[in-house]
């Protein structure tokens, strides 16, 4: 009898101890798989905390330097004039202001160039207080058209003739700026290879049925679609042209431009039509630079810039009483009341007469024409369009750009990782 009862009494103890060793297991199990548990969760608050924080901290840099661009001029203030910016070491500080939420078309201009290569980038990224993070800036104006640096305003309507090349000069211009643009061929022979060329539409003459005064009052008739007319070239006599449709363009608020080196008297689109006066003299000759401004932007200092032409320019732009104030950009060296490159206001547009684009005319500085000239410019962007980002913040500034006339503009400040 007592063996058996120790016995059993043997049995009832392992079976306890088991069931003590088995709910301890459990227990620990337990409170590990919850430890693991709040451990996964605090991590997690604490990652997106850390996302929360950094976000911040880009959103309040990205603030900060887009403060900086548009309120400051820089440091030096003329940083933009400096003689050497492939080395932008001796610049403290990048600024784009005129003044406050005024931006220097100057500065801008200069300013995109800055990424051309990989280490000027890097180097002005660090000056805009950015060298650990990558950038991208854009501009837009209200339409949501690309700001270029240019006189004309997207979209554009191009007038030419593309029977030969010196009668479509502007299109070089025009291709690969940014600006947004028609191409209406009146070359009633053959349509115009448009592969290399990044027009948005291209209407031609020979494939509509039209003569070139057809296609000319056809792209007049469109005028609605379009900010800035381009006329190269016409060559047409004003009786056939829809000059009515031209002048309540400009009554909008249009912007004409007008090159013109016609031999033949009376086929000037702006002679007589637009409250100005137009001079033939029909020959090659030097002129001086009365004035940069916005039209011409890049000429070298010179003690009295004079432009050189090597072909036969033929017309000019003058003004008697009673005609519109004209601006002087360029204009005959014997007279500076005729003026090669000039601009006048009709209604509330403004009318470009452009007389020559004589690609082998130079300045004194040894610039080109194509070089000096600021008819479209180029586009506002600076830097590389994210990809594959880890973060991105995007700031947006309503600002005014200088130029002809101040254009309200969106600039977009994208701050990347």
């Amino acid at each position: 009898m007592d063996l058996s009862n120790k016995a059993i009494r043997s049995c009832s103890a392992n079976r306890k101890g088991q069931l003590l060793t088995t709910d301890f297991m459990l227990s620990l199990a337990v409170f590990v798989a919850l430890l693991l548990t709040i451990i996964t969760i605090w991590t997690n608050i604490d990652s997106q905390v850390q996302d929360v924080e950094r976000r911040r901290d880009m959103q309040s840099i990205s603030m900060s330097v887009s403060d900086a661009l548009i309120r400051s001029a820089g440091n030096p203030d003329n940083w933009e004039n400096l003689s050497d910016l492939n080395d932008i070491g001796s610049v403290g500080a990048i600024g784009l202001a005129k003044d406050e939420h005024v931006l220097d078309l100057k500065k801008v201009s200069v300013f995109i160039d800055l990424d051309n290569d990989v280490p000027r980038y890097i180097e002005t990224k660090s000056k805009m207080r950015l060298a650990n993070y990558e950038v991208y800036l854009t501009a837009y104006d209200y339409l949501g058209y690309n700001v270029t640096t240019g006189i004309v305003r997207s979209p554009i309507a191009y007038y030419a003739n593309s029977n030969g090349p010196a009668n479509i000069r502007i299109l070089e211009y025009l291709n690969g700026s940014g600006a947004v643009y028609d191409f209406y061929d009146a070359n009633t022979g053959a349509t115009f290879d448009m592969t290399d060329y990044d027009g948005r539409y291209y209407y031609s003459a020979f494939t509509e049925g039209f003569t070139s005064e057809q296609m000319f009052n056809f792209t007049i008739n469109n005028q609605t679609q379009y900010r800035t007319i381009i006329i190269e070239e016409p060559n047409l006599p004003n009786s056939w042209l829809n000059i009515t449709g031209l002048q309540e363009f400009l009554n909008r608020g249009g912007i004409l431009v007008v090159k013109s080196n016609s031999p033949t008297a009376g086929n000037n689109v702006v002679d007589y039509n637009f409250s100005v006066h137009m001079d033939r003299h029909a020959l090659a000759a030097d002129f001086d630079l009365v004035e940069e401004d916005y039209l011409f932007r890049y000429v070298k200092p010179a003690a009295n810039p004079q432009l050189h032409a090597s072909e036969v320019v033929n017309w000019y732009v003058y003004q008697e009483a009673g005609d519109a104030e004209i601006k002087t950009y360029v204009a005959n060296q014997t007279d500076h009341t005729r003026c090669l490159f000039c601009k006048w206001g009709y209604g509330w547009g403004t009318v470009y007469y452009i007389g020559t684009l004589d690609p082998l005319a130079s300045f004194d500085g040894g610039q080109t024409i194509d070089e000096a000239l600021n008819l479209v410019g180029e586009r506002v962007v600076f830097g590389e369009e994210p990809v594959d980002a880890e973060e991105a913040v995007n700031v947006r500034r309503m600002v005014l750009l200088e130029g002809e006339d101040r254009q309200i503009i969106n600039l977009n400040l994208v701050v990347w990782k």
